[in-house]
């Protein structure tokens, strides 16, 4: 029988939590002796508006700032940034790393831009400010994630039972941030502030991660789209990147065709790769589709999903004038889900036997 939800994981055991309300998501992960990383972060139920990885983390007795060694902005879209500026504030001694591009001059020159305005904005800008001026108080600055970089080298376990974790980032590419930087930042610098910023496709910049624990691997696809020479494609053929095969794969861009590349499953993956989803619902968008599913179901047997939304829910026909309301002032609806969607993965590194899945909170098996 798996343990509780508030049991901890044991001093040598990894630790790969995933959270999907259907709006959002987050990943904690205990990399050995009691330390954790968070990646990205969402909003739980009900009227607290309370990150859900802090939640968690919490529920087991963490002490979450002196702990969390890593806080980890995979890409700046709202539905993986929310809440994680607390998330930091909260993580006293964490270090902070985002892809480069978030980090660099012209980004920062956005948010510059935006901070001394008094246009309305809600597209993350809000998140990244705050975060970036958790960071000057404390007199650091964000590590800069590019391909083929490592994040984290760790050594965990005890009483002779020693085992090495690193952390490394994938992705993003030189091509994918000058491309962003051209679509995006110097549009908007030139024209000044938008009311809205918008999230720009495919999304070449988010920050593919792979988890390497003594001889287990774990690759932990983001949001990563299948795009050419920046995307999937870029990362397969990668000089610097660790060639371990991964055992288990955060899918990438909540299941969908765009994050799907037929190569990442054996170029990338061991055959019968413990796969997790999150949902995407937000109003006509619904990710995973059936046809998601079928694909991931046929790719491996040990596939599983954070959140299933009723299928009843229908997007709602407003009045016009309602509609066009809501359009001017930036107004977002998205059905609110009373579960949080909660995936636990353990195992020992060197041991496959213990590899062991928990559902908690509305988590499925696909």
């Amino acid at each position: 029988m798996a343990p509780p939800l508030e049991s901890p994981p044991a001093p040598t055991e990894i630790e790969i939590s995933l959270f999907g309300p259907a709006f959002g998501e987050s990943l904690v992960i205990h990399i050995g002796q009691g330390k954790w990383i968070i990646v990205d972060s969402c909003i739980g139920p009900g009227p607290e508006k309370y990150p859900i990885p802090l939640a968690y983390l919490k529920t087991l007795n963490v002490d979450v700032g002196s702990k969390v060694e890593l806080v980890i902005a995979s890409h700046w879209h709202d539905d993986h940034i929310r809440g994680l500026a607390q998330v930091l504030e909260e993580s006293k001694i964490a270090s902070f790393a985002c892809p480069a591009v978030m980090a660099g001059k012209e980004f920062l020159s956005l948010k510059e831009l935006y901070e001394h305005s008094d246009v309305r904005h809600n597209s993350g800008i809000n998140e990244y400010t705050r975060i970036f001026n958790i960071l000057s108080a404390r007199g650091t600055h964000a590590q800069r994630a590019l391909a083929s970089s490592r994040l984290l080298n760790s050594v965990a376990g005890k009483e002779g039972s020693f085992f090495n974790v690193e952390l490394w980032a994938l992705s993003p590419t030189h091509a994918a941030m000058d491309a962003y930087i051209k679509q995006l930042v110097k549009p908007i610098t030139e024209q000044g502030p938008q009311r809205r910023i918008t999230n720009l496709k495919p999304n070449d910049t988010a920050m593919v991660l792979q988890l390497i624990a003594g001889a287990d691997s774990a690759l932990l696809g983001s949001d990563m789209e299948n795009h050419g020479a920046s995307g999937w494609g870029f990362i397969l053929d990668a000089p610097g990147r660790p060639p371990q095969m991964s055992s288990s794969y955060k899918v990438a861009h909540h299941g969908s065709a765009s994050g799907d590349h037929p190569i990442t499953w054996s170029g990338l993956l061991n055959p019968q790769p413990f796969a997790f989803v999150t949902p995407f619902h937000n109003g006509r968008v619904r990710l995973p589709t059936a046809a998601d599913i079928a694909r991931i179901k046929g790719l491996t047997d040990k596939s599983y999903i954070t959140a299933v939304p009723p299928r009843e829910l229908k997007s709602r026909s407003l009045p016009r004038s309602v509609q066009r309301t809501i359009d001017q002032n930036l107004v977002k609806i998205w059905t609110s889900y009373s579960s949080s969607g909660h995936i636990r993965f353990r195992f020992t590194p060197g041991t496959p036997m213990t590899r062991e899945v928990s559902l908690f909170r509305g988590a499925t098996k696909l």
